[in-house]
């Protein structure tokens, strides 16, 4: 039987890619993933798979604090190490420097697969998946400030004497075997190189053909069968970033999908104008989202009849879509993984949790939690009730009070004894916000607020010119590299 893989990445396109290129390579990938280091350990225990891969940056934390999220990574392999012992194989993804101390606290934890470079080999990192975990994996990284040396059998056999008398004995405990001569190989000069690698750049905008003849000069000359490892090997990469992000802030570099879950204490509180308006807000400053319907309450039956101007309902279709906003409508088997990969924002309307229809976890991995009540003082007890059935800590989520003042919603929030209470602004139409439901929303979202997807756009033509110069200067690199 196959190993079961847990993706904790929270970048869509690179967790695309590894479950491809996993599934490709013979293992078993969960469909369930992961959108968040604060539930990892409750998909590891509700699911227990026996490897886990984890994306350094990509995956969200809580804490904006770098060495906080270390601290929150080593504590959970401890407890994985505590309860699975080395029954769940974690790998780690990361950009970081072979040295970087957090990699050798990894390595203290029995974290035998690092990926630490910005590519790595697609099939080597299938290959090595495969097969048992093992120390010489991480051989060559620094644990803390001891770089750990690993020589293999046949290294060892090569450092051995021939025999005695090749040896000669000078201190007790020590020897000295006469050097061997070894054979020089010709230094190509690098600058050389460097003036290839410019008109390469130049060769680029004169097409394809250009380009690969650049490449062609640059590449080291050898046998046929090392020529073609080396044009695989530039062929069969996996970039672990392929957005560029500022890590300055773990919190705010969010890439992955943000899941947004809003429910009512009670039916037809106003969950679902809620969740529209949250939607036509994240729509209108330039995002992709999608809102599902996860209730039976055929509102978004209704909502897509009136937008087409027919009585009648259009149920063969699951699908539409208004003001660039994408509807889902209910349905009892919604594949959520297909849609979460698809948008920046996903939100789920509930309406109320007690009487949803499915997909009950997911309010809990949520990014933001929404929860909609009455204003009405003698009502308080509808939040107490609704956090009891739920299991939930009044501390994880925002309360949203619906067409209140903002002192009504400050009087609401002393009989809470809870500070996340917001009045949410009256309006006639859920998809014509107003500007102070955009700053409601705004602060809601909070950091989990992105740049607008337009704006991290660029030119094709320049992204295949970066992606193709640094393709080159790798390969310039491991040409200086092979004659030293």
């Amino acid at each position: 039987m196959s190993s079961s893989v847990l993706l904790a990445i929270g970048e869509p396109g690179l967790s695309d890619s590894l479950r491809q290129l996993l599934e490709n390579g013979g293992l078993n990938v969960l469909q369930d993933e992961v959108f968040s280091l604060k539930y990892l350990d409750d998909h590891v225990q509700g699911q227990l798979p026996n490897i886990v891969i984890i994306h350094d940056l990509y995956l969200p934390s809580d804490t904006e604090n770098q060495e906080e999220k270390e601290e929150e990574v080593l504590q959970l392999l401890e407890k994985w190490r505590a309860d699975y012992d080395n029954d769940l194989r974690v790998v780690y993804m990361c950009v970081r420097e072979h040295n970087d101390p957090f990699i050798g606290q990894l390595v203290a934890r029995n974290v035998l697969d690092i990926f630490h470079k910005k590519e790595i080999s697609a099939s080597r990192f299938v290959d090595q998946l495969i097969e048992p975990p093992r120390f010489k994996n991480v051989q060559r990284l620094g644990i803390g400030n001891l770089d750990v040396e690993f020589l293999d059998e046949e290294e060892v056999a090569q450092q051995q004497p021939q025999s005695i008398a090749e040896t000669l004995e000078y201190e007790e405990g020590e020897t000295y075997s006469e050097p061997q001569p070894t054979k020089e190989k010709p230094i190509k000069e690098p600058l050389e190189i460097g003036k290839k690698l410019g008109n390469v750049a130049g060769s680029i905008a004169k097409g394809t053909s250009g380009l690969m003849k650049g490449v062609s000069e640059i590449m080291p000359k050898g046998s046929s069968s090392e020529n073609e490892h080396n044009e695989l090997m530039m062929n069969d990469l996996l970039d672990l970033m392929p957005i560029e992000v500022d890590d300055s802030n773990v919190k705010s570099a969010i890439i992955g999908t943000v899941l947004i879950a809003v429910t009512g204490t009670k039916e037809h509180i106003g969950s679902t104008h809620t969740a529209l308006s949250v939607a036509a807000y994240l729509s209108k400053v330039g995002h992709s989202v999608a809102i599902i319907e996860c209730n039976d309450t055929d509102d978004f039956e209704k909502i897509h009849a009136l937008y087409e101007g027919t009585k009648q309902y259009l149920k063969k279709e699951h699908f539409f879509e208004i003001n660039g906003i994408h509807h889902y409508k209910y349905r009892s088997n919604f594949d959520l993984n297909e849609i979460y990969y698809r948008y920046e924002y996903v939100i789920i309307d509930y309406g109320d949790l007690d009487e949803a229809t499915g997909y009950i976890e997911e309010f809990k991995r949520a990014h933001v939690r929404l929860v909609v009540t009455s204003g009405d003082e003698w009502k308080t007890g509808w939040v107490h009730e609704f956090m009891r059935k739920n299991k939930t800590m009044k501390e994880d989520c925002d309360i949203i009070v619906p067409a209140v003042s903002r002192e009504k919603a400050e009087e609401f929030a002393e009989l809470l004894k809870y500070d996340q209470v917001f009045a949410f602004p009256c309006q006639d139409n859920p998809y014509e916000i107003t500007t102070e439901t955009e700053q409601l929303v705004h602060t809601l979202l909070g950091s989990y607020i992105k740049a607008p997807l337009h704006s991290k756009m660029v030119s094709t033509k320049v992204v295949v010119l970066a992606c193709a110069l640094s393709v080159i200067a790798t390969a310039a690199i491991v040409t200086i590299f092979n004659y030293l």
